[in-house]
């Protein structure tokens, strides 16, 4: 009888012995994937990067059309000169549209932070892809107290006919596209960097330094 306890014992303590080993190897497994899934998406992170600073170095720094033709949300044909201060220093927010809002949310809250120091009417959403219903229900929406225009043409620039994401820069009183700047929610500290920098250099407000 002894006998065949300690064969049962055994047998049990193989069987423990055993599920560790497919424990261990499932938790391995599973590590090593968490391991390449993370390294993917740094990765892809990092290529999203590059992709968008191609796009920054390919289209600042060029002439701007100010007699672009626009829409408002009530469906008015006017023309970019005819809504923004020409002399001065003009933020824009190019929106293409049709993105993932939700994704740009935290950016959108920290462009309208930023017409709360500066004023409102020294931004302007131009998009290239809502229909002037949208555009109001957009601007509705998020609360956004700026005024937004619908690009007609939009293949009239470069910049508005290749750009598919959400995209801020400087128009100045020279008509140039300056300062031009992707957002990526992977990276939210590049964009309080971003405007920090526009707060200071076309502003003249007083930034606090980065910790």
């Amino acid at each position: 009888m002894k006998k065949y306890k300690w064969i049962l014992l055994g047998g049990v303590n193989l069987l423990l012995f055993a599920g560790l080993i497919a424990y261990g190897a499932k938790k391995l497994a599973s590590s090593d994937k968490v391991r390449q899934e993370s390294v993917t998406t740094v990765k892809s992170a990092i290529g999203n990067l590059e992709n968008v600073t191609k796009e920054i170095i390919r289209y600042s720094d060029l002439p701007f059309d100010t007699e672009l033709a626009i829409t408002t949300n009530e469906n008015v044909l006017t023309r970019l000169s005819r809504v923004v201060n020409t002399a001065d220093t003009t933020f824009i927010l190019l929106y293409p549209g049709h993105n993932c809002s939700l994704c740009f949310q935290e950016d959108m809250n920290r462009v309208k932070a930023l017409g709360k120091e500066i004023g409102m009417n020294r931004i302007v959403l131009l998009t290239t892809a809502l229909t002037q219903k949208e555009l109001f229900f957009f601007l509705k929406n998020h609360d956004i107290a700026f005024n937004g225009y619908v690009v007609t043409a939009r293949g009239e620039h470069p910049l508005l006919a290749n750009i598919d994401r959400p995209a801020f820069f400087m128009l100045t009183p020279g008509k140039l596209v300056a300062s031009l700047f992707v957002p990526d929610p992977d990276f939210p500290g590049l964009s309080d960097a971003y405007l920090d920098m526009v707060r200071a250099r076309y502003f003249h407000l007083n930034v606090k330094p980065q910790s």
